[in-house]
C-alpha cells in the first residue's frame, strides 16, 4: 500500500478522535499518516525534491548528498557549508570549533589569518583570537589541533617568529614559517598550513579556523550541526528549508558583520514534491525527538513524543509543486465525492471513498478508466492535462461527451489550475 493510513484523512470530517493541530493548522496524524519512518519521508520527499533531479541539486558531487537515505542519515551531527571555497559565506552555526593558538600556558581558539600586507607577498600572519591575549604573554609559541578522540597535534611555531601579542591579534613574521626542516606541517610547511592557496573546508593539510567568516561570533559555541539531534532550530537543514535565512546585524547563526540580505530558502531549482506543511513537520518531528548520537534516526518517527507547539511557520514559496494529497482534499473530495462514492444513488463507476482508491482510480492501477469516453483517455496521462480525461471533463471541453463536472456547479478557476497543475508535474501520488 502506497499510502497506508493516508486514507484515513479523508475521513477526519466524519467524526473520530481529534487531531493535535501543529499552529493551528497541521494534523499530526496527517504527518504520521504519510511519513511514519525515515525512509519514507526520505523516499518520498526528500529524494524527489533534494535529490539529483535532471542532474541538478544535492548528489555525490553536492554537500549534503541526499540521493540515498544512508546520504541524509550521514548528515547527523555533521558540520554544514562543507563545500565553500570563500571562508566569509560560511553561517556562524556551521563553524567549525578550530584550531588552537598557545603561548607559554596561555591557549586560545584561532579566529581568521589574514595576511599583511596583502596575500600576493605577505610579510606577517595576523591571526585573531577568541580571548584576549594577557600581558606579558611569553614562552613557546604553537599551534594545536586535538582532533575528536586522537591525539592531540603539536605544530610548533620557529622561535622568533612572533612580532607581537595585543588585544586580540597575534602577528607572526612569514619568512620563518616557510622552512620545511624548522616548522613541519601537515601538507608542506607552516606557511602552507597557516595560509593555504586555496581554501577548503575540514582539509586535515590545512588550519581549522574558528571564525572564519570574520564576524567575531565563533559559530560552533552555538552548538549547530547539518542535523543537530533533538533540536531542529540548531539544524541548518530545518532552518534551509523552513524560510529564508536572514544575515547581517543581529543575525547570530549567520554573520553578524555582513549586509543586510538573506540566503535563499531551500529547494531552488527542483518543484517541491512534497506536501510542505506535513513534510515540515515530519522533519521538526524526526529531529526533535532523535537521540544525541542519532541511534534511533533510522527508523519511525516518534510522533507521540513530538512536541511542536514552538515550531515556526514555515513559509510557503514559489515553485512548490501540487501534491495530490490536496488535490483529493481541496478540489476532489469536497466536489466530486459526493456522488462519486460506494453508497451513492447517482450512476457512476467512479468511486472516491478514499485518497488511495482515488489515486489508483485515476492513473488506471484499478478500475476501468471513464465510461463515456470517445477518446480513449485516462482519466490521467501523467505530465499532460490536455490528454487526462478528468481535466477535460471539469473543463468542459468540447472534445468529451456528457456533461460537465461537477454537476454542482463549475469549479472555481483555482481547483482547475491546481488540477492542471498536478497532472502537468507528473501526477505525483504524494
Amino acid at each position: 500500500m502506497r499510502f497506508g493510513l493516508i486514507a484515513a484523512l479523508a475521513l477526519g470530517a466524519c467524526g473520530g478522535m481529534p487531531q493535535a493541530q501543529v499552529n493551528g493548522s497541521i494534523p499530526l496524524d496527517s504527518a504520521q499518516a504519510k511519513y511514519p519512518d525515515l525512509r519514507t519521508f526520505w523516499a518520498r520527499s526528500v529524494a524527489r525534491t533534494c535529490g539529483p533531479n535532471n542532474g541538478v541539486c544535492h548528489d555525490n558531487r553536492q554537500f549534503p548528498d541526499m540521493q540515498t537515505a544512508s546520504g541524509l542519515l550521514d548528515a547527523v551531527n555533521k558540520r554544514c557549508n562543507q563545500i565553500r571555497d570563500d571562508p566569509t559565506t560560511i553561517d556562524n552555526l556551521c563553524e567549525p570549533l578550530g584550531d588552537s593558538i598557545q603561548i607559554g600556558s596561555f591557549s586560545t581558539r584561532i579566529g581568521t589569518i589574514t595576511p599583511l600586507p596583502n596575500a600576493a607577498a605577505p610579510t606577517s600572519l595576523a591571526i585573531t583570537t577568541k580571548d584576549a591575549i594577557p600581558a606579558g604573554a611569553s614562552g613557546t609559541v604553537a599551534i594545536v589541533r586535538q582532533p575528536p578522540n586522537l591525539p592531540k597535534v603539536v605544530l610548533n611555531v620557529p622561535s622568533g617568529a612572533m612580532q607581537s601579542a595585543t588585544a586580540h591579534t597575534i602577528t607572526l613574521q612569514y619568512t620563518p614559517l616557510t622552512s620545511k626542516t624548522a616548522a613541519p606541517a601537515p601538507g608542506g610547511s607552516l606557511a602552507t598550513f597557516l595560509l593555504p592557496a586555496t581554501f577548503t573546508p575540514g582539509d586535515d593539510t590545512q588550519v581549522e579556523l574558528g571564525d572564519p567568516n570574520g564576524d567575531g561570533v565563533f559559530g560552533a559555541d552555538l552548538g549547530g550541526a547539518l542535523i543537530k539531534p533533538g533540536d531542529p532550530l540548531k539544524s541548518y537543514l530545518f532552518l534551509r528549508v523552513l524560510s529564508p535565512i536572514a544575515v547581517g546585524p543581529g543575525q547570530m547563526l549567520t554573520n553578524t558583520a555582513a549586509q543586510p540580505s538573506s540566503e535563499a530558502q531551500m529547494p531552488i531549482a527542483n518543484f517541491q514534491y512534497w506536501d510542505v506543511d506535513n513534510d515540515m513537520v515530519a522533519l521538526w518531528c524526526w529531529i526533535s525527538t532523535m537521540k544525541a548520537d542519532g541511534s534511533n534516526a533510522d527508523g519511525p518517527i516518534d510522533y507521540a513524543a513530538c512536541d511542536t507547539t514552538t515550531m515556526p511557520q514555515v513559509m510557503h514559496q514559489d515553485g512548490e509543486a501540487i501534491t495530490f494529497s490536496s488535490v483529493y482534499t481541496n478540489v476532489l473530495q469536497p466536489s466530486c465525492a459526493s456522488c462519486h462514492n460506494s453508497h451513492t444513488t447517482q450512476s457512476t463507476t467512479f468511486y472516491m471513498d478514499s485518497l488511495e482508491e482515488t489515486y489508483d482510480v485515476l492513473l488506471g492501477i484499478r478500475g476501468n478508466g471513464p465510461t463515456e469516453n470517445k477518446l480513449g483517455l485516462p482519466f490521467v496521462t501523467k505530465s499532460d492535462a490536455s490528454k487526462s480525461y478528468l481535466y477535460l471533463k471539469v473543463t468542459g471541453d468540447p472534445s468529451i461527451t456528457g456533461a460537465k463536472m461537477p454537476l454542482g456547479g463549475a469549479l472555481p478557476q483555482s481547483a482547475i489550475d491546481d488540477l492542471n497543475s498536478w497532472i502537468s508535474q507528473g501526477a505525483n501520488d504524494n
